[in-house]
């Protein structure tokens, strides 16, 4: 009798009647649920659990965590407390001079024992699996990690990297609710970004969503308009502002008979429509366009007797390999996108207003669709996509140690994180010569072009044309993971992208660009020198962090 990914599942079959009426994959319909049940739940925090304690607060997140977990892994949801555990017994227990490097060092090595795991036994069974979770666990407690190491080695390095607003300095270690509640919290386990501890705290212990704030927020979002401050106020229980402050972040007190207070911000539910709205339109185009520009067609280049070998000719097959990569990275698109609607409807997102007087609810964003489609080179496109672990990896890899191989160092934590594919490093290996070759580019060639308008435009169109080729053929091979087809498509292309970066390595001219780190920081501290971390992966893996 043959055998199912269904065998193999561990989660709750109670939705099984669903994925079979409407055709999607079991594990994928509770991927689902779980997150619809998550962005539900969310409201709680701005409603009934507003002025709650913060010990009730980290106990919901932690319950809601682990039964998302359960109900989606089944078993399997072991792993997510274990690493937790694990991680946390080495906190107590380890020179905190050195607890970052060995909590980075045990829980990439648990990770990697369940990557190759499911790459030994189930490569092509289901598409959700309990690395994506795990992935996130690990982004977590290593940065948290490194955060108290620095703290008690008084090294700032940490102090403009673990997050956009580091606000609040991890100087002891948090108590074990604390601790897995920030590891378990629902908000962003199934799927990212990570949420750094700075700013689950701040969202625990710190200023709360008051959505009554009557004409206070008109008159806020003019003070800031004005003054390109960010500003807001704050209210007792009857909702009367007390005081106007130069940062939102800022707490003052509240003279109320029952002491309740908050910081008046605006309501998220627009950003969560938004959102929402935009999840669901990367979802529905990806539906649409899987099978009609489906992987499969590329694996088929490992057989050079068939017809994409024998007759496509090199520059179709980049077309079609950019509609497929394209189509792949719409999954991605919709679940970060709900993701992040997830922690906006919490309360948990809220960036201060910009110049406008606009709010801003980007905290957690992870991921800027257009600012990536369109990215006219590499440091765009990289400040654009999988923007926390980028700050991650800022974070654990590429300020640690010398200034020599950052970008490798960097490229080689993320290809690990990720797993033992070959397609992640071929991936990343070209990942890693395409980022030097354009910030040489950039260093020597862009100067040539800013004479005039006319000749700047057009060059800006070279280089987003340029970067979407370079993209597309960087990262076929993470989307293919298997080593043959990866390198017959290389070997289609001849490969040509390779040798054209490796040229551009040695240009002549005396140009000195900024390393890509050094770019991104300037504007965004979230950001960090590495390939699109997850352009993409296979088809029948879903595994977004």
């Amino acid at each position: 009798m043959s055998t199912s990914y269904y065998d193999y599942y561990d989660g709750s079959k109670i939705f099984s009647f669903l994925s079979n009426k409407i055709g999607l994959p079991l594990d994928l319909v509770n991927f689902l649920i779980a997150q619809i049940a998550a962005l539900c739940l969310a409201r709680l925090f701005r409603k009934p659990l507003k002025f709650a304690s913060t010990e009730f607060r980290h106990s919901v997140c932690l319950i809601i965590g682990l039964s998302m977990g359960y109900f989606c892994f089944g078993k399997q949801a072991i792993h997510i407390s274990v690493l937790p555990m694990m991680t946390y017994i080495l906190l107590r227990t380890t020179p905190q001079h050195l607890i970052g490097n060995i909590i980075l060092t045990a829980s990439m090595l648990y990770l990697s024992c369940l990557h190759l795991h499911r790459q030994i036994y189930h490569t092509a069974d289901y598409t959700l699996d309990i690395t994506g979770p795990l992935m996130v666990i690990t982004q977590r407690v290593t940065s948290l990690a490194y955060t108290l190491q620095d703290s008690v080695a008084n090294n700032e390095i940490n102090s403009n990297s673990e997050s956009k607003s580091s606000d609040v300095k991890v100087d002891k270690i948090p108590s074990p609710l604390e601790y897995f509640a920030f590891t378990l919290a629902f908000q962003t386990l199934m799927c990212g970004p990570v949420v750094f501890y700075t700013d689950y705290i701040n969202f625990i212990e710190g200023p709360r969503v008051n959505e009554n704030r009557g004409d206070t927020g008109a008159m806020l979002r003019a003070l800031a308009s004005e003054s390109s401050m960010e500003i807001s106020a704050t209210t007792c229980d009857t909702g009367e502002p007390i005081a106007t402050t130069s940062t939102w972040m800022d707490r003052i007190h509240c003279s109320a008979p029952n002491e309740e207070k908050a910081i008046t911000m605006p309501s998220p539910r627009r950003a969560v429509i938004y959102k929402v709205a935009g999840s669901i339109a990367a979802a529905v185009l990806y539906l649409t366009l899987a099978k009609k520009y489906s992987l499969s067609v590329l694996e088929e280049l490992s057989d050079p007797t068939s017809e994409v070998s024998r007759t496509w000719s090199a520059l179709y097959l980049l077309w079609y390999a950019h509609l497929c990569v394209l189509v792949v990275r719409c999954k991605y698109y919709h679940a970060w996108l709900l993701s992040e609607a997830i922690c906006n409807n919490c309360g948990m997102g809220f960036n201060g207003y910009d110049k406008d007087g606009q709010p801003k609810w980007d905290k957690m964003s992870n991921i800027d669709v257009f600012g990536f489609e369109f990215a006219q080179n590499f440091r765009m496109g990289l400040a654009s996509w999988n923007k926390n672990t980028n700050a991650w990896l800022r974070s654990v890899a590429y300020e640690r140690g010398g200034a020599a191989w950052r970008t490798a160092r960097v490229y080689a934590l993320s290809a690990l994180w990720h797993g033992f594919h070959p397609g992640y490093y071929l991936t990343f290996f070209a990942g890693g010569i395409f980022t030097v070759a354009a910030r040489r580019v950039r260093a020597v060639v862009r100067p040539l072009f800013l004479g005039s308008r006319p000749i700047k435009m057009f060059y800006d169109l070279v280089t987003l044309v340029t970067t979407r080729v370079a993209m597309t053929y960087a990262t076929v091979p993470f989307v293919l993971l298997h080593l043959e087809p990866s390198l017959a498509f290389y070997g289609k292309l001849y490969y040509s992208l390779h040798f054209i970066a490796i040229g551009a390595l040695f240009l002549p001219g005396n140009g000195k660009g900024s390393s890509s780190m050094e770019s991104l920081s300037k504007t965004s501290t979230k950001t960090s020198e590495s390939m699109p971390v997850a352009n993409g992966e296979s088809s029948n893996k879903l595994k977004i962090s």
